[in-house]
């Protein structure tokens, strides 16, 4: 004998419409905000790979200088630090408009190394460069908070005379 309930004709009654509707919209607004927080991490990536590219750039230069200049090597250029270059950096997004990226590159004093052993003059020069810029703390942007960010890269430039 079949016993069947009286609401599970297969009808739809309100509640459980009430409650799809619901759930749906549980769903729809945890895909969106996850494709905003992704898309704002993708600008972000997309800004450091960028700044990446800057820096090496910008650490080329400096190595190109001491290796090839005598001028360079001297005590004066060494010893100071260089806040030679801010550049300005726009990262396109497709559908998107993002602020243009303000990028301080700095030099530090060059460093030269003399070990004992060798018997040479200088060894080799360490040179640290540095990027810095700031981006928005939040997926979004809209508010005025700003998270600085920075990335280095040091080199060792051997040179033979």
């Amino acid at each position: 004998m079949k016993m069947k309930l009286k609401w599970q004709r297969g009808e739809a009654d309100i509640v459980s419409v009430a409650v799809g509707l619901v759930i749906l919209s549980i769903i729809v607004a945890g895909t969106s905000s996850a494709m905003i927080y992704g898309r704002d991490v993708l600008i972000r990536q997309e800004n450091e790979k960028a700044v990446a590219y800057l820096l090496r750039g910008f650490v080329d230069e400096w190595q190109s200088r001491i290796q090839m200049e005598e001028d360079e090597r001297s005590a004066t250029n060494m010893g100071r630090t260089v806040n030679e270059r801010t550049s300005v950096l726009t990262t396109a997004v497709a559908g998107g408009n993002t602020p243009p990226l303000v990028v301080d590159l700095i030099r530090e004093p060059v460093r030269a190394v003399d070990v004992l052993e060798t018997g040479q003059d200088i060894d080799w020069y360490t040179l640290k460069c540095h990027a810095r810029w700031s981006e928005h703390d939040m997926p979004g942007g809209e508010d005025d908070r700003f998270q600085a960010r920075e990335l280095t890269f040091v080199t060792y430039i051997v040179i033979r005379s």
